[in-house]
């Protein structure tokens, strides 16, 4: 990964296509540009395990040189992070629309905002002027320095003939703390368990406390 280069991701929102049978991540750079990246199942699937793996192989709780966290360490970590995560959108609505509201007294319009993950594909890919539309065909992740560097690689749709092989390229790459790293898990959960595919046992270890093994 560190031979290539990668534009890096600001910002994403994950939706599910029925149509294409496919994940759309719609994904903002730090240029500006934004990008509508497709993942098959195969990539999403790689993508659960790697990440998890990592997250096991890289906690706190792991002191011994190939360890791992047990799922229920794991699961624990997942739960404040979701709930960190989710407070920090709740002050930032809150400030969005405090701010608002000071810019509809003073100007006597009234303003609205709305940002989300999206449920569809429709959701996620709408309403944006994209630079290209891309398909990724495989996943490379590290970890340096604590975060979590997960990074695309594929071909520009528009630009693909069938039949003909093509060398995968650089489409995007994302740094990842552990917090937004477990958020990726659960969004990239919702929209596979909405597909169907069938992946949840990549992600059993979410539902540790929920089995009813132990108490959060």
């Amino acid at each position: 990964m560190t031979e290539q280069s990668f534009p890096r991701v600001q910002q994403l929102h994950v939706g599910y296509s029925a149509l294409e049978d496919r994940l759309a991540l719609r994904l903002t750079l730090a240029s500006g540009e934004l990008r509508a990246v497709w993942l098959p199942r195969r990539v999403v699937s790689l993508l659960l395990q790697r990440v998890t793996e990592a997250l096991r192989r890289t906690h706190p709780a792991v002191t011994e040189e190939g360890g791992a966290a047990h799922d229920e360490v794991l699961a624990l970590e997942h739960l404040a992070a979701l709930s960190e995560l989710a407070g920090q959108r709740q002050d930032a609505a809150a400030r969005r629309q405090g701010e608002e509201t000071e810019a509809a007294d003073q100007s006597g319009a009234a303003a609205s905002a709305a940002s989300a993950a999206g449920e569809g594909a429709d959701t996620a890919l709408s309403g944006a002027a994209f630079t290209g539309h891309f398909l990724v065909s495989e996943d490379l992740l590290e970890v340096r320095d604590g975060a979590l560097i997960v990074a695309l690689l594929g071909q520009p749709l528009r630009n693909s003939e069938p039949g003909l092989p093509q060398e995968a390229a650089p489409i995007a790459a994302m740094s990842l703390s552990r917090a937004q790293a477990h958020e990726l898990l659960r969004m990239l959960g919702e929209h596979t368990k909405a597909a169907r595919w069938g992946l949840q046992q990549r992600l059993s270890w979410t539902e540790y406390f929920k089995l009813g093994r132990g108490i959060p």
